[in-house]
Protein backbone atom coordinates (compact mmCIF):
# COMPACT_ATOMS: atom_id res chain seq x y z
CA UNK A 1 0.00 0.00 0.00
CA UNK A 2 1.37 3.71 -0.41
CA UNK A 3 0.05 7.15 0.76
CA UNK A 4 -0.22 9.65 -1.80
CA UNK A 5 -0.29 13.02 -0.41
CA UNK A 6 0.97 15.05 -4.32
CA UNK A 7 -2.76 15.51 -4.52
CA UNK A 8 -3.32 17.13 -1.11
CA UNK A 9 -0.01 19.04 -0.69
CA UNK A 10 0.28 22.64 -2.01
CA UNK A 11 3.60 23.66 -0.89
CA UNK A 12 6.20 21.63 0.69
CA UNK A 13 9.35 23.38 1.91
CA UNK A 14 12.46 20.83 2.61
CA UNK A 15 14.97 23.66 3.82
CA UNK A 16 18.07 22.29 1.86
CA UNK A 17 19.24 25.39 0.56
CA UNK A 18 22.98 26.74 1.74
CA UNK A 19 22.82 30.23 -0.34
CA UNK A 20 21.06 33.25 -1.57
CA UNK A 21 17.79 34.34 0.25
CA UNK A 22 14.95 32.36 -1.68
CA UNK A 23 13.32 29.47 0.12
CA UNK A 24 12.43 26.86 -2.42
CA UNK A 25 9.08 25.79 -2.63
CA UNK A 26 9.43 22.12 -4.09
CA UNK A 27 5.47 21.91 -5.58
CA UNK A 28 5.89 25.20 -7.38
CA UNK A 29 3.56 27.35 -5.86
CA UNK A 30 5.23 29.95 -3.58
CA UNK A 31 8.59 30.82 -2.86
CA UNK A 32 9.82 32.30 0.43
CA UNK A 33 12.63 34.97 1.35
CA UNK A 34 14.74 35.41 4.01
CA UNK A 35 14.64 38.43 6.02
CA UNK A 36 18.03 39.68 6.57
CA UNK A 37 21.17 37.37 5.66
CA UNK A 38 22.10 34.70 3.39
CA UNK A 39 21.25 31.01 3.97
CA UNK A 40 24.39 30.12 4.40
CA UNK A 41 24.45 32.00 8.04
CA UNK A 42 20.85 29.55 8.90
CA UNK A 43 21.91 26.65 7.61
CA UNK A 44 21.53 23.43 10.25
CA UNK A 45 21.55 19.85 10.39
CA UNK A 46 17.70 19.46 10.22
CA UNK A 47 15.30 16.35 10.61
CA UNK A 48 15.74 15.13 7.28
CA UNK A 49 18.98 16.27 5.94
CA UNK A 50 19.49 20.36 6.18
CA UNK A 51 16.97 22.48 7.92
CA UNK A 52 17.19 26.03 9.03
CA UNK A 53 17.62 27.57 11.88
CA UNK A 54 16.22 31.22 12.90
CA UNK A 55 17.10 33.59 15.68
CA UNK A 56 15.58 36.47 16.80
CA UNK A 57 18.63 38.55 17.78
CA UNK A 58 19.16 38.55 14.05
CA UNK A 59 15.94 38.94 13.43
CA UNK A 60 15.56 35.70 11.00
CA UNK A 61 12.18 35.13 9.96
CA UNK A 62 10.68 34.35 6.14
CA UNK A 63 8.25 35.91 4.21
CA UNK A 64 6.28 34.05 1.83
CA UNK A 65 4.20 36.06 -1.56
CA UNK A 66 0.55 36.91 -0.63
CA UNK A 67 -1.79 33.84 -0.86
CA UNK A 68 -5.17 33.02 -0.37
CA UNK A 69 -6.03 29.54 2.04
CA UNK A 70 -9.29 28.23 2.43
CA UNK A 71 -10.74 25.74 4.44
CA UNK A 72 -10.19 22.67 4.85
CA UNK A 73 -6.22 22.97 5.02
CA UNK A 74 -3.81 21.27 6.99
CA UNK A 75 -0.04 21.86 7.87
CA UNK A 76 2.97 19.92 8.91
CA UNK A 77 6.47 20.73 9.86
CA UNK A 78 9.26 19.56 12.30
CA UNK A 79 10.49 21.65 15.12
CA UNK A 80 13.54 22.08 17.72
CA UNK A 81 13.15 24.99 19.82
CA UNK A 82 16.58 25.55 21.00
CA UNK A 83 14.72 27.47 24.36
CA UNK A 84 11.52 27.40 25.76
CA UNK A 85 9.28 30.48 25.81
CA UNK A 86 8.36 29.91 29.93
CA UNK A 87 11.92 31.61 30.37
CA UNK A 88 11.70 34.32 27.58
CA UNK A 89 10.75 37.70 28.64
CA UNK A 90 8.81 38.28 24.95
CA UNK A 91 4.81 38.25 25.53
CA UNK A 92 3.76 35.61 22.88
CA UNK A 93 6.19 33.09 23.22
CA UNK A 94 8.24 31.74 19.82
CA UNK A 95 6.17 31.74 17.24
CA UNK A 96 6.60 28.92 14.60
CA UNK A 97 4.45 30.05 11.87
CA UNK A 98 1.50 32.60 11.46
CA UNK A 99 -0.65 34.04 8.69
CA UNK A 100 -1.40 37.36 9.47
CA UNK A 101 -4.78 39.83 7.66
CA UNK A 102 -4.68 43.28 7.74
CA UNK A 103 -2.41 43.66 10.51
CA UNK A 104 -4.45 42.33 12.51
CA UNK A 105 -4.32 38.35 14.22
CA UNK A 106 -6.90 38.06 12.20
CA UNK A 107 -6.34 34.51 10.57
CA UNK A 108 -4.24 31.53 11.94
CA UNK A 109 -1.31 30.64 12.96
CA UNK A 110 1.06 27.83 14.82
CA UNK A 111 3.74 28.71 17.47
CA UNK A 112 5.07 27.37 21.39
CA UNK A 113 2.75 29.59 23.93
CA UNK A 114 4.53 30.56 27.60
CA UNK A 115 3.25 27.63 29.26
CA UNK A 116 5.72 25.46 26.64
CA UNK A 117 2.84 23.85 25.15
CA UNK A 118 2.08 23.87 21.21
CA UNK A 119 -0.52 26.07 19.78
CA UNK A 120 -2.88 26.79 17.50
CA UNK A 121 -5.06 29.68 16.78
CA UNK A 122 -7.37 30.47 14.40
CA UNK A 123 -9.19 33.88 14.99
CA UNK A 124 -13.12 35.11 13.28
CA UNK A 125 -13.07 37.85 10.97
CA UNK A 126 -16.03 39.98 12.71
CA UNK A 127 -15.32 42.45 15.80
CA UNK A 128 -14.52 41.51 18.69
CA UNK A 129 -12.34 38.99 16.71
CA UNK A 130 -12.62 36.00 19.16
CA UNK A 131 -9.46 33.94 19.10
CA UNK A 132 -10.45 29.64 19.27
CA UNK A 133 -7.33 27.90 20.29
CA UNK A 134 -6.17 24.03 20.48
CA UNK A 135 -2.81 23.33 22.64
CA UNK A 136 -0.98 20.16 22.75
CA UNK A 137 -1.34 17.81 25.92
CA UNK A 138 1.79 17.95 27.86
CA UNK A 139 4.45 20.99 27.64
CA UNK A 140 7.47 20.29 25.21
CA UNK A 141 11.38 19.85 25.49
CA UNK A 142 14.08 22.21 24.17
CA UNK A 143 16.86 20.36 21.76
CA UNK A 144 14.21 17.96 20.88
CA UNK A 145 12.32 17.42 17.73
CA UNK A 146 8.72 17.22 17.07
CA UNK A 147 6.38 16.88 14.14
CA UNK A 148 3.24 18.50 14.55
CA UNK A 149 -0.05 18.20 12.24
CA UNK A 150 -2.71 20.87 12.34
CA UNK A 151 -6.25 20.19 10.45
CA UNK A 152 -8.62 22.60 9.85
CA UNK A 153 -11.69 21.00 8.29
CA UNK A 154 -14.34 22.58 5.94
CA UNK A 155 -16.49 23.37 9.01
CA UNK A 156 -13.45 25.09 10.38
CA UNK A 157 -12.76 22.38 13.38
CA UNK A 158 -9.68 22.51 14.66
CA UNK A 159 -7.32 19.48 15.63
CA UNK A 160 -3.68 18.93 16.43
CA UNK A 161 -1.14 15.96 16.11
CA UNK A 162 1.95 15.84 18.00
CA UNK A 163 4.57 13.26 17.41
CA UNK A 164 1.68 11.43 15.44
CA UNK A 165 -0.68 11.46 18.69
CA UNK A 166 -4.02 12.84 18.24
CA UNK A 167 -4.39 15.68 21.54
CA UNK A 168 -7.24 15.91 23.27
CA UNK A 169 -8.02 19.46 22.86
CA UNK A 170 -10.78 20.67 20.00
CA UNK A 171 -12.28 23.73 18.89
CA UNK A 172 -14.15 25.53 16.34
CA UNK A 173 -13.78 28.71 14.75
CA UNK A 174 -16.86 29.63 12.68
CA UNK A 175 -16.04 32.73 10.83
CA UNK A 176 -12.33 31.79 9.96
CA UNK A 177 -10.85 35.31 7.52
CA UNK A 178 -9.40 33.22 4.83
CA UNK A 179 -8.83 36.72 2.49
CA UNK A 180 -5.04 36.66 0.98
CA UNK A 181 -1.83 38.07 2.71
CA UNK A 182 1.16 37.11 3.64
CA UNK A 183 2.30 33.96 5.21
CA UNK A 184 5.57 34.23 7.92
CA UNK A 185 7.90 32.11 9.48
CA UNK A 186 9.23 33.67 12.29
CA UNK A 187 7.80 36.94 12.55
CA UNK A 188 4.33 37.72 13.79
CA UNK A 189 3.21 41.11 12.96
CA UNK A 190 -0.31 43.40 13.78
CA UNK A 191 -1.46 47.23 14.22
CA UNK A 192 0.68 47.19 17.29
CA UNK A 193 3.27 44.62 17.30
CA UNK A 194 6.21 43.45 15.36
CA UNK A 195 7.58 40.49 16.57
CA UNK A 196 11.01 38.89 15.60
CA UNK A 197 10.52 35.49 17.44
CA UNK A 198 12.86 32.80 16.42
CA UNK A 199 15.31 30.70 18.19
CA UNK A 200 13.85 27.63 16.97
CA UNK A 201 14.95 24.69 13.93
CA UNK A 202 12.53 23.94 11.09
CA UNK A 203 12.17 21.25 8.87
CA UNK A 204 10.11 19.87 6.34
CA UNK A 205 6.99 21.89 6.37
CA UNK A 206 3.87 21.52 4.20
CA UNK A 207 0.67 22.75 3.85
CA UNK A 208 -2.51 20.93 2.13
CA UNK A 209 -5.75 22.02 0.78
CA UNK A 210 -7.82 19.25 2.87
CA UNK A 211 -6.80 17.33 6.65
CA UNK A 212 -5.23 14.52 7.03
CA UNK A 213 -6.21 11.01 8.17
CA UNK A 214 -4.34 8.75 11.10
CA UNK A 215 -2.93 6.83 8.09
CA UNK A 216 -1.66 9.97 5.87
CA UNK A 217 -0.18 11.77 9.63
CA UNK A 218 1.94 8.71 10.85
CA UNK A 219 3.47 8.64 6.78
CA UNK A 220 4.53 12.50 7.68
CA UNK A 221 5.56 11.19 11.25
CA UNK A 222 7.50 8.09 10.28
CA UNK A 223 9.48 9.56 7.08
CA UNK A 224 10.59 11.73 9.61
CA UNK A 225 12.37 9.05 11.86
CA UNK A 226 13.22 6.79 9.10
CA UNK A 227 10.95 4.01 8.39
CA UNK A 228 9.83 4.91 5.05
CA UNK A 229 12.29 5.20 2.21
CA UNK A 230 14.06 8.59 2.69
CA UNK A 231 14.11 9.43 -0.88
CA UNK A 232 10.08 9.36 -1.47
CA UNK A 233 9.18 12.01 1.54
CA UNK A 234 11.84 14.24 0.36
CA UNK A 235 11.34 14.07 -3.54
CA UNK A 236 7.63 13.34 -4.33
CA UNK A 237 5.43 13.34 -0.93
CA UNK A 238 4.25 10.02 -1.91
CA UNK A 239 5.31 7.47 1.35
CA UNK A 240 5.57 3.56 0.14
CA UNK A 241 4.73 0.51 2.48
CA UNK A 242 6.95 0.09 4.96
Amino acid sequence: MSYDLNSKCISHYKFEETSGTTVIDSKNYRNGNLSTRDMSFITTTGKINKGLILNSVAEDYINFTPHREVVPLALDCWFKLTELPSVLSAETGIYVATVYFLGWRTGWGLYVDTDDKVTFYAMETPAPHTTFTVKSNNVILKNVWYHVVINLDSTCNMTMYLNRIKQTATNNCINLDVRSDTFSIGWFDTAMWDYHVGNFTIDEMSIYNNILSQTEVDARYNAGIGTHSLPTIVDSLIFGAM
